[in-house]
């Protein structure tokens, strides 16, 4: 769908400014945070704007298992991403961890402050693994 986009309903209009809302946003938050995305993508290349929508629907799927943890933040109303596209990703995970946030597809947008606290935890949790690990030699004895 994204390569079909039209450029033009990218700019701010009645028609853009409900679907965003409806599609980005599952009408939560108020329409308010329609404005900011429409002001960033008055910014951007156009030319390159199109381009990077048409790799986004040229993408294919992962074909080999991503060895590292992996924490989906998963929006309670997330209109755009399919529950068989996250159950994808999640087999395609060695270790996958799935956060649900109150919000719609836009969740850093909608809901910044879970969204950041979701980001926060995970990485003190990989650091601490980080840390952990470095304690420990290859015959897995502990350093001190």
């Amino acid at each position: 769908m994204a390569g079909f986009l039209p450029v033009s309903l990218l700019s701010a209009n009645y028609l853009s400014n409900k679907l965003l809302y409806l599609f980005g946003f599952s009408l939560t938050g108020g329409q308010t945070l329609v404005y900011p995305v429409f002001a960033s993508l008055q910014t951007a290349n156009k030319r390159k704007l199109k381009l990077r929508l048409g790799n986004i629907a040229g993408l294919s799927k992962q074909q080999c298992e991503l060895d590292c943890p992996v924490t989906y933040i998963r929006p309670s109303r997330d209109l755009l991403v399919s529950a068989s596209a996250v159950k994808y990703l999640a087999s395609m995970c060695s270790s996958f961890s799935q956060v649900e946030i109150e919000g719609g597809h836009f969740i850093a947008q909608s809901n910044p402050v879970a969204c950041a606290k979701v980001i926060c935890d995970t990485f003190n949790v990989a650091s601490a693994l980080i840390k952990l690990n470095l304690k420990e030699d290859y015959n897995g004895q502990y350093i001190s």
